[in-house]
C-alpha cells in the first residue's frame, strides 16, 4: 500500500513538474523567441524529467508508448506533451511533431481505456493538418 501511494505521489510530481516547464512554453507570447522558448523546454524536459524530445520524435508508435510507460505518464500528461508537439508542428510546419503528437494522443486513449470529445477532435485536427503537409 506504502508503495502504491509513493507511485501515486511520484506520478502526481511528475504531472506538476510537466504542466510548470510546459506552462512556460506555451505562455511565451513573442514569436521572435518560439525557438528560444522550445529549447529551453526540450532542456528543462530533460534535465528534470529524463524526456528526451529527439528520441521522441524518432520513436514508433511502440517506442513511443514504452517510452512514456517508463516514465508512468497518465493520459492527462500525454494529452500536454500532443499539445506541446502540436504546438511546434504549427509554428515550423513539422510533419515529424505533427506524427508524434498524433502517435501520442493514440497512446493516451490506451492508456486511459476511454477517448474524450476533445481528444477525437484533436486527432481529427492532427490528421487534417498531416494531410494539408503531404500535399
Amino acid at each position: 500500500m506504502e508503495r502504491r501511494d509513493f507511485l501515486l505521489d511520484q506520478i502526481e510530481q511528475l504531472g506538476k513538474v510537466l504542466g510548470k516547464i510546459l506552462d512556460g512554453f506555451f505562455n511565451q507570447k513573442e514569436p521572435d523567441k518560439i525557438n528560444d522558448a522550445i529549447n529551453t523546454a526540450e532542456l528543462q524536459l530533460k534535465e528534470q524529467l529524463d524526456m528526451d524530445v529527439n528520441q521522441m520524435l524518432n520513436a514508433t508508435e511502440s517506442e513511443l508508448a514504452n517510452y512514456v510507460h517508463q516514465r508512468n505518464l497518465k493520459a492527462e500528461h500525454i494529452d500536454v506533451l500532443a499539445n506541446y508537439f502540436n504546438t511546434i508542428a504549427i509554428n515550423s510546419s513539422s510533419l515529424k511533431h505533427y506524427q508524434t503528437a498524433l502517435s501520442l494522443l493514440n497512446i493516451a486513449d490506451n492508456i486511459a481505456k476511454t477517448t474524450t470529445f476533445e481528444r477525437i477532435a484533436f486527432v481529427e485536427k492532427l490528421k487534417e493538418s498531416i494531410n494539408n503537409l503531404k500535399k
